[in-house]
């Protein structure tokens, strides 16, 4: 016993030492200042929250610090008799009632979000993926899949035996899975053995953990979590996954009171998964203590945590962590010795008892061998089709229309342009039509467009970015809020959404290198351009913002949000002035690089991840690896839909989803497809803004489309419909598009966005006026766009006196507060909004 303390004597001056080490401007802890009190729980991640608090409270803020750890009561208590007084890690799970006693009743403070997202959920070995590609999607896997996966575990899920759901959701699914319950250090060791024979298993895990950095895992896509799915939990009807728990700290109710400015610093003390995990991946797998895990992430990442110290404590901003490598490692190790020496004498006995427990737990699992019979969903479909023809009771025409639809999925046709459709459309409007939305897949020689050299990206003074004007209406004028931005629409519109969607907290996103970013986008739009340019992107990052504002989109998952607005940002990042077609048939170098497929949306995408990849310009480094996958995913796939050839694919997977069954917001697939829907209206929703606007903007587009012409003809090329500068009818152009491509757009989404009525309703207007407009000459109409430069509205001489008559702007949409949201409310941008 008395080797013990005195053991456990040298092992905390080792480690207070070493941990006085941590900086150089130590400040001395005022020794009659009133300690601050950390109550934690026994568990890693609570822990090197403690340590890293601890240390920057007593060398930055020189406020002493005791900590208090409990096991199962919790810490309400503590915390609401001031016994201590801040809890930096609740989860809601399992403490839901505390948080109506205490946080909803008064008796404890909320004190923010602790910026750690915590997700429950079931795990496989990513290797794995190499044998069964599709075992981490239950819901994507057809049952003879699911059975060769389940064979090869054996039919089993390694659980916990306390707080999951595990159970519930294997009866639910009717999944024949058996259940292992197992502590920690036991499912841990089960990974181990199965990465060290590279054998697969299924088993339940939470993220934060470090073994999500010390393994390559794959999280197991489960049916899809939604509010309802979780409303029947007391009767044990869960079918869906576990859902995202946002982890908050909380706080003694005097707390801001009696320490303002420790209370300062905790307020703005913010971690990422990555942050805490990369600590206690340092504990747990280097031997480091939880001090000396804490000093080495504060040594490497002073600009997270300058941040968090009140600007009267931070004067020396330019501080600097300078843990000694030498010094730091050989009181490290004198400490690691001794608590190593008093765990062998503590835990000796037990090692060898679990010993044989640990044997008997070891399971070996045989690889399944034999062929695996894959199909697709289409010949499935083509399956279910066949059976239906061998029905005797159909009549010949039915079954002529089932052979035609099994022809359309064995070809890939289903969501191709029907030519047949535009039977009666006017000769150059239905070239105009096949050409926007039909692929070309061939192309000819001839000269490349010369291209410009790239653009040099100029410093700003960010002090001058311009306020928000009216960006929660349609009626936004993106012309006059240019004027107030001195040259920088879109990276000033991107700070201001940003941080009205509530994403930069979100995501500890530094706003510094974001408004960098932004300045690098806006200087690869080229410049020469007259409609494809960053006064596009700002425009449609406002009519995204406005969708997102809407009722039916508060409630998407903020990752999500982000996606659609750096997409919207990026959709057409250095666009050269020319479509696709024109690239394919000139054989252009970007046509051969991305194979005629999807050129220009396939290089926008490219470039994106290309700038993010500069350190000086990656503002999104806090997120986790699972959420920069989501994004990239997102962001990839909505910048490609707004290839114009893909138009009446997304309408129509979008219009099968709400024929079919309907839009579950729980769906992760069908969020996506209402947010590529989303980007192709504010792609092309310039043309559903009031007159003056549209008109404006019209201009622009004809511009831009008698380049190319221009540029066809130049290389001897045909040119194409609507692009002659001395042939075409301009009007005829703008009513063919609204009318065939905008209009069927506006009715699929008006169905589950009905604020999209007022889009709609500009758009008819705008149909009618160009209609009028048809007959005279192309002489009268380019005289009459010329008058529209200073955004004088250009009417039809017959609506003059429409004024009253047009669409007028709904008012401010109203809001509601996100459910997968850590901000308190979405609500719409005022004018008194600045930006940075």
């Amino acid at each position: 016993m008395h080797h013990t303390i005195g053991i456990l004597w040298v092992s905390a001056c080792v480690v207070y030492i070493a941990r006085g080490a941590c900086f150089e401007d130590m400040k001395t802890v005022q020794q009659n200042k009133e300690p601050v009190v950390l109550v934690g729980g026994y568990w890693l991640a609570s822990e090197v929250n403690i340590a890293l608090a601890s240390i920057l409270l007593t060398e930055k803020l020189g406020t002493p610090v005791s900590n208090i750890f409990v096991e199962n009561q919790g810490p309400w208590e503590f915390l609401k008799n001031g016994t201590a007084h801040v809890s930096l890690e609740i989860w809601t799970t399992g403490e839901e009632q505390d948080k109506v006693t205490y946080i909803d009743g008064g008796l404890v403070i909320n004190g923010g979000p602790l910026g750690v997202v915590g997700r429950n959920g079931w795990y496989i070995p990513s290797f794995c993926l190499d044998i069964y590609p599709r075992a981490d999607n239950f819901i994507g896997m057809s049952p003879s899949e699911r059975n060769e996966f389940f064979d090869a575990i054996n039919h089993t899920l390694l659980s916990f035996p306390w707080a999951t759901y595990d159970e519930e959701i294997c009866r639910s699914n009717g999944w024949d899975l058996t259940l292992v319950p197992l502590e920690e250090s036991a499912l841990l060791s089960r990974i181990d053995e199965a990465f060290e024979s590279h054998q697969c298993i299924l088993f339940y895990l939470w993220n934060p953990h470090y073994y999500l950095k010390k393994y390559a895992l794959s999280r197991v896509t489960l049916p899809y979590y939604t509010d309802s799915c979780y409303q029947h939990a007391a009767t044990g009807e869960i079918f869906c996954d576990y859902p995202e728990e946002v982890l908050y700290k909380a706080l003694w109710p005097q707390f801001s009171n009696r320490f303002p400015q420790e209370f300062a610093f905790l307020k703005q003390f913010t971690l990422s998964n990555n942050d805490q995990m990369e600590i206690m991946y340092d504990v747990a797998e280097r031997g480091f203590s939880n001090d000396e895990a804490a000093c080495r992430w504060l040594k490497n990442h002073s600009d997270v945590w300058l941040a968090w110290i009140p600007p009267s404590h931070n004067a020396g901003a330019n501080t600097k962590v300078i843990i000694p490598a030498v010094v730091c490692s050989a009181l490290a190790l004198l400490g690691i010795l001794a608590l190593a020496i008093l765990l062998l004498l503590v835990q000796h006995r037990n090692l060898i008892r679990s010993h044989d427990a640990l044997q008997r737990q070891l399971s070996v699992m045989i690889q399944m061998q034999g062929n695996i019979a894959f199909s697709s969903q289409a010949e499935s479909a083509i399956q279910m089709l066949e059976e239906l023809q061998r029905n005797t009771h159909l009549k010949a025409i039915e079954l002529r229309n089932l052979e035609l639809i099994k022809h359309l999925i064995a070809e890939r046709k289903i969501y191709q342009f029907d030519e047949q459709q535009l039977g009666s459309v006017e000769c150059e409007a239905k070239a105009f039509l096949l050409d926007q939305l039909v692929p070309k897949l061939e192309g000819s020689f001839g000269k490349s467009p010369a291209t410009k050299a790239p653009v040099q990206i100029g410093a700003a003074n960010i002090d001058t970015m311009a306020s928000g004007y009216k960006l929660n209406t349609w009626n936004f004028d993106i012309f006059e809020y240019t004027q107030n931005a001195e040259g920088h629409a879109l990276s000033t519109m991107a700070c201001l959404l940003l941080r009205h969607h509530g994403l930069i907290e979100e995501f500890g996103i530094n706003e510094r290198i974001f408004m960098e970013f932004g300045l690098t986008v806006e200087q690869c739009y080229i410049d020469t351009n007259i409609y494809h340019t960053s006064l596009h992107a700002a425009d449609v990052m406002q009519a995204v913002h406005w969708l997102l504002c809407t009722q039916c989109l508060l409630t998407i998952p903020p990752v999500e949000k982000l996606a659609l607005l750096i997409s919207a940002m990026c959709h057409d990042l250095c666009h050269p002035g020319v479509n696709n077609n024109f690239l394919v048939s000139a054989m252009d170098p970007l046509a051969i690089q991305y194979n005629d497929q999807s050129v220009l949306e396939s290089m926008h995408a490219a470039r994106l991840f290309q700038i993010l990849k500069q350190e000086n310009l990656n503002f999104l480094k806090n997120l986790s690896i699972e959420q920069f996958r989501l994004f990239r995913k997102i962001v990839i796939t909505l910048i490609l839909s707004t290839d114009m050839a893909k138009h009446l694919e997304i309408i129509g997977e979008f219009n099968s989803i709400l024929k079919v069954s309907h839009l579950d917001y729980g769906n992760a697939q069908h969020r996506l497809s209402l947010s590529r829907m989303v980007l192709k209206v504010a792609d092309i929703s310039n043309v559903t803004r009031p007159w003056k606007v549209a008109v404006t903007w019209a201009q622009k587009v004809v511009e831009e489309l008698f380049g190319q012409g221009d540029k066809e003809k130049s290389l001897g090329m045909d040119i194409s419909p609507f692009m002659d500068r001395h042939n075409t009818n301009q009007a005829k152009m703008q009513y063919t598009f609204i009318q065939f491509v905008v209009m069927p757009l506006l009715e699929a989404l008006n169905t589950v966005i009905p604020e999209v009525s007022e889009l709609t309703s500009n758009a008819k207007f705008n149909i009618s006026s160009w209609q009028q407009q048809i007959e005279p000459s192309s002489s009268q109409l380019a005289s009459s766009l010329h008058r529209s430069n200073n955004h004088s509205s250009v009417l039809p001489k017959s609506t003059d006196s429409r004024d009253s008559t047009a669409p007028k702007a709904s008012p401010s949409l109203p809001s509601s507060k996100p459910i997968f949201s850590k901000s308190a409310r979405v609500a719409p941008l005022t004018t008194t909004e600045k930006a940075p």
